[in-house]
């Protein structure tokens, strides 16, 4: 998987290091370009150091055929939207987040655990992208269904503190409920992650700080230790917007 970043600072620089050092499993990603209008950001030297092609403008990526995949950093949703609008057909396009690439160092954390420098590399590693990378809300979940840690994001967006909902169950931040989630409308994403052993992906309704409701697009990541599952890593994304959008285009209709 041959990958083109679209912005040059910090979590750029977190991904290439990412990519360059880690051992995967599933794919076997480089990063052959970097565009960004600064001239000094610490990943647009580090890309020069290591001879990859780098441009002042991303539309000389779409000048290539040797891209698989644009990864767009900067957070701005219309260079997004102008990615995926220039982009040729077989190119991929994803905005902030790298679940794949987060999946794939779960998965390699049993082995890690004999080898305590290596541990301590991939737990900080997992700091670096849970707030500087995931834009989106991210919370780790054990099979007790009770919160382990949360992101930045996810925190900012119950209106609490890391400490108020580690420990409790992730049913009852999010939905406000006294059981899991069930049924057609609120399957439980990390019952069938655990079942599975793979990714996930389900919508939910969940309640913002102030009883809210929210439309959430789910992605469940299962942490594998000792070949068995312990847990799952939960990326969420507010789709609110979307909805709310198709309903006002059913309603013209």
């Amino acid at each position: 998987m041959r990958i083109a970043i679209v912005g040059g600072g910090t979590r750029c620089l977190y991904l290439m290091e990412m990519i360059k050092n880690h051992k995967f499993h599933e794919i076997s990603p480089v990063v052959i370009a970097v565009a960004e209008i600064k001239d000094s950001t610490p990943a647009l030297l580090n890309a020069k150091k290591r001879g990859l092609f780098i441009t002042h403008d991303y539309n000389d990526f779409f000048q290539r055929d040797d891209i698989d995949l644009i990864v767009e950093l900067t957070g701005n949703l219309d260079i997004y939207n102008d990615i995926l609008q220039k982009k040729a057909r077989n190119v991929r396009a994803i905005a902030h987040t790298t679940a794949l690439l987060f999946w794939e160092i779960s998965t390699s954390s049993d082995m890690h655990k004999k080898v305590g420098r290596k541990l301590q590399e991939t737990q900080a590693l997992y700091y670096a992208m849970s707030n500087e990378m995931i834009q989106e809300d991210m919370m780790v979940i054990g099979l007790d269904y009770r919160i382990q840690d949360a992101n930045a994001a996810m925190v900012k967006k119950l209106g609490t503190r890391i400490d108020e909902i580690k420990g409790r169950h992730c049913y009852e931040v999010t939905h406000h409920l006294d059981k899991p989630c069930s049924g057609d409308h609120h399957p439980c994403p990390l019952i069938e992650a655990v079942k599975v052993r793979k990714p996930t992906q389900t919508t939910h309704i969940h309640l913002d700080k102030s009883d809210n409701e929210l439309h959430v697009s789910i992605s469940c990541y299962p942490l594998i230790e000792d070949r068995q599952v312990v847990g799952v890593i939960e990326i969420s994304k507010d789709i609110t917007q979307d909805i709310k959008v198709e309903k006002a285009m059913m309603r013209q209709d």
